[in-house]
C-alpha cells in the first residue's frame, strides 16, 4: 500500500542534499562578490587620497555587493521558499495594514527632508492652523502656534505637533 515512513525517507535525503548543493554555490556565490568588491576597494583605496571619497565607496560598494549577492541568490532559493514567502506575504500585507499611519509618517519625513517643503525656522500654515517650526522629528514635527497676520501674527506660545503624514 502506501509507506509514508519511506516516502519522507526518500523525500529527506533528496531534500537534504539539495540544500547542502544550495548553500555551497551561496557560500560561493557571496565569496565571489565580495572578493570582486574587496579587489575593487583596493584599486580604488591605491587611487584615492581622499578619506571621505574612500568612506563613500566603502559603503556604496557594500550596498552594490548586497543588493548584487541577494539578486544573484533570489533565483537559487525561491523554489524552496516558496509557501515561506506566501505566508510571509500575507503576514507582511497585515502588518502595513496595521502600521499604516506609521510609514505614512515616516514617508512623509522622507519628504520633508529631501524635497525640503518647508525647514525649521518656516512659518506655515496646515490646517487652518498657521505656526513656526521648531523641530522636525520621524514622525511629526512640532511648531509655535501663531496669531493670524489680521490679529499682528504675534505667538501665542502654544507648541502644536503635527504628524508628518499631513
Amino acid at each position: 500500500m502506501f509507506d509514508l515512513d519511506k516516502l519522507l525517507q526518500d523525500n529527506s535525503s533528496l531534500d537534504f542534499f539539495k540544500l547542502i548543493e544550495q548553500l555551497f554555490f551561496s557560500i560561493v556565490l557571496i565569496g565571489i562578490v565580495f572578493g570582486v568588491r574587496l579587489f575593487i576597494l583596493i584599486i580604488i583605496k591605491r587611487r584615492l587620497n581622499n578619506r571621505s571619497a574612500l568612506l563613500r565607496w566603502r559603503l556604496s560598494s557594500m550596498y552594490i555587493a548586497l543588493f548584487c549577492t541577494l539578486w544573484l541568490l533570489l533565483p537559487l532559493w525561491i523554489s524552496s521558499l516558496r509557501g515561506v514567502l506566501a505566508i510571509l506575504g500575507i503576514f507582511g500585507a497585515g502588518v502595513l495594514i496595521v502600521l499604516k499611519e506609521l510609514i505614512l509618517n515616516i514617508a512623509g519625513w522622507f519628504y520633508i527632508v529631501l524635497r525640503r517643503p518647508f525647514t525649521m525656522g518656516n512659518r506655515i500654515v496646515i490646517n487652518e492652523m498657521t505656526g513656526d517650526v521648531i523641530e522636525i522629528r520621524l514622525l511629526d514635527f512640532s511648531m509655535i502656534e501663531v496669531n493670524p497676520r489680521s490679529e499682528g501674527g504675534q505667538s501665542t506660545g502654544r507648541i502644536i505637533h503635527v504628524p508628518n503624514s499631513q
